[in-house]
């Protein structure tokens, strides 16, 4: 893929995401303020508990089925084909178990509910079923425009209709609706494109079997687990130790935190199936110097913004949500912090994928996942912040580790003194953002302009290797 295309698909990506979590944060505001806020933390539960079973339920195949495609489009036919059958597979596993976990555990005996949360575990896994089907062909135009489309849908339907939003189910109805008409519409739009038309003779280069993706996949589902009891689990956790109230603190912080995880997310999209190419045609210079650029992008960009958003946290949210939310600032904070972590330990998740070292890989998300869910149960006794401080010191803690195996691995050749500084930039203001949020207005305005200039002399010292990410030649 050239730097050209790169750029395009990110492009597309971003400027889809921006558009779906612009209108996304615009609905989240009535919901919050309309709902109690026990039933928004409920509400946060079961979109929670989803995305659990939807990881179970995915088998890990969601980057082996871009990878094989990218490396090898030819043999589109035989992988939609047999990860459908692995994702509905997958769906009759988890679905039961879902609705028993929600009645037996959390005590969600509306039987209304149970159903609504086995269909939205479905169409989420059509979703994900047909994604990377589109994503390996470097397609991205398929869900950027239906998930616009559908984002706009949802929030006309939210304010056109408030008096759904006070009750539950309704509200838990409408975006069911929302969600399975839009998996149905993307599977309809590739089967007109023929991604699921029989190759003629001799046009696939190989067969291949459910062992050949499921050992492929095994690993990267381990790993999914695993992060999902960093990213997930907590808030189940939060939910028996403290609360519905604190699990509507802690996911709103969530909430407000996700565009950020959703523009990282869309630049590493966009730029696997090229590292994942050049591992293999083993040119070693040009891989580890796409890895410098991306890993200067995500560092530089992720502590300008958590630093300026977690600054003026608790602005944003009485601005937004009223008083009644005011507790969640500081979860909302930290969270910020805890994100731009993520998006570090994604970036190194790339690189062990493109360079096929999912068992390392593995290896380390076991660790990362015992370190920060042990942290994360600890932390879910003290309410949402206590969550939030205590997933902040594991992952802290975890990056360390990875970030040696990524260096030994691929040798990125990236100024250790800057990255350290990096580090310790990210460590320092995101515990001392928890004290200036209390800062009066010029103060804060005063911090942020004394913290962008070494920012800014670090990006001008490295833009052009920051913008090489997306070029395919320059930018050494």
């Amino acid at each position: 893929m050239s730097g050209r295309k790169i750029l395009k698909n990110w492009s597309l990506l971003t400027i889809s995401n921006i558009i779906q979590q612009g209108l996304s944060f615009l609905v989240l505001i009535p919901i919050a303020r309309l709902l109690e806020l026990s039933k928004y933390g409920t509400f946060t539960l079961i979109l929670t508990t989803i995305g659990m079973a939807q990881v179970f339920g995915s088998l890990g195949l969601r980057l082996v089925v871009i990878r094989e495609i990218a490396r090898n489009g030819r043999n589109l036919y035989q992988i939609a084909r047999k990860t459908l059958s692995l994702s509905l597979l997958g769906f009759a596993l988890t679905g039961i178990p879902l609705a028993l976990y929600l009645l037996l555990v959390e005590k969600i005996a509306s039987p209304a509910l149970l159903a609504i949360s086995i269909l939205l575990l479905l169409s989420q896994i059509l979703w994900n079923f047909a994604e990377p089907l589109t994503f390996g062909k470097e397609q991205m135009q398929f869900s950027s425009i239906i998930g616009s489309v559908f984002a706009v849908l949802w929030f006309a339907l939210v304010f056109a209709l408030p008096g759904w939003i006070r009750d539950l189910t309704s509200l838990l109805t409408l975006y069911l609706l929302i969600q399975l008409v839009k998996s149905l519409v993307y599977l309809f739009l590739i089967w007109r494109q023929r991604y699921f038309r029989a190759p003629e003779d001799g046009e696939s280069e190989e067969r291949i079997g459910y062992g050949r993706i499921l050992s492929q996949s095994l690993p990267l589902y381990i790993s999914g687990i695993l992060n999902a009891s960093i990213t997930q689990l907590p808030i189940l956790f939060l939910s028996r130790h403290s609360g519905a109230v604190e699990v509507a603190y802690f996911g709103l912080g969530s909430k407000l935190s996700l565009p950020f995880v959703l523009v990282y997310s869309n630049m590493m999209n966009a730029i696997y199936p090229l590292l994942a190419r050049l591992y293999r045609e083993n040119d070693a210079a040009d891989f580890a110097r796409h890895l410098k650029n991306l890993f200067l992008a995500v560092w530089l960009a992720g502590i300008a913004i958590s630093f300026v958003l977690s600054l003026f946290s608790a602005d944003i949210i009485r601005l937004l949500f009223g008083a009644k939310f005011a507790a969640a600032a500081p979860s909302f904070s930290v969270l910020l912090w805890v994100t731009l972590n993520h998006m570090i330990h994604a970036c190194m998740g790339l690189v062990f994928l493109a360079a096929d070292k999912e068992r390392l890989m593995v290896k380390l998300s076991v660790f990362n996942g015992l370190l920060t869910g042990v942290a994360a149960y600890w932390g879910s006794y003290y309410g949402a912040a206590g969550l939030a401080i205590a997933t902040f010191i594991g992952l802290s803690v975890s990056y360390l580790v990875h970030w040696h195996f990524v260096q030994k691995l691929a040798r990125i050749p990236i100024n250790t003194l800057l990255l350290y500084g990096f580090y310790a930039a990210y460590l320092g203001l995101g515990i001392g953002c928890l004290y200036f949020r209390y800062l009066n207005l010029p103060l804060k305005l005063a911090l942020v302009c004394a913290g962008s200039a070494p920012f800014l002399i670090a990006y001008a010292k490295n833009k052009e290797r920051i913008l090489g990410l997306f070029q395919g030649g320059a930018a050494r």
